[in-house]
């Protein structure tokens, strides 16, 4: 049976347990350089993301967090810095992870492909609401 591709191995860490440590360290450099040149072109799609969240909070709407896998964790951390910096009450931030929020240390990898309870944790989306999807991308 094959692997779902969430679940394979990422071709660049092939060998990694051998590799010299100033090796692996610079592997890791490059890769955090190259999620940062990422998000740099996305520069305009993430003010427009922005703007539909103040819009959102300024109608009293919801931010939806949607998340799965290891960004589910992820996601979660940025809702809950929201009540926080600045003060959205919990009810009104919702967080849908695939499989749940984990509780533990232990990450349910195979639900994270599985879209069966989407709708239904979408239910209710109203047009003030915004919905962010917090996804890896490979």
């Amino acid at each position: 049976m094959s692997l779902a591709v969430t679940e394979q191995r990422h071709a660049h860490v092939e060998g990694l347990d051998r590799a010299r440590p100033d090796a692996i360290v610079r592997m890791l450099c490059d890769g955090q350089t190259a999620a940062a040149s990422a998000v740099s072109s996305a520069a305009a799609g993430i003010r427009d993301g922005a703007a539909a969240m103040a819009a959102t909070l300024r109608v009293g709407g919801r931010p939806i967090y949607v998340a799965a896998g290891s960004s589910g964790p992820m996601a979660a951390a940025d809702a809950l810095e929201l009540v926080g910096t600045f003060a959205i009450p919990t009810a009104q931030i919702q967080i849908h992870i695939a499989g749940g929020m984990p509780t533990g240390s232990e990450m349910l990898g195979s639900v994270e492909d599985d879209t069966s309870t989407l709708e239904t944790a979408l239910t209710g989306l109203r047009d003030t609401d915004t919905a962010i999807a917090v996804i890896d991308i490979l």
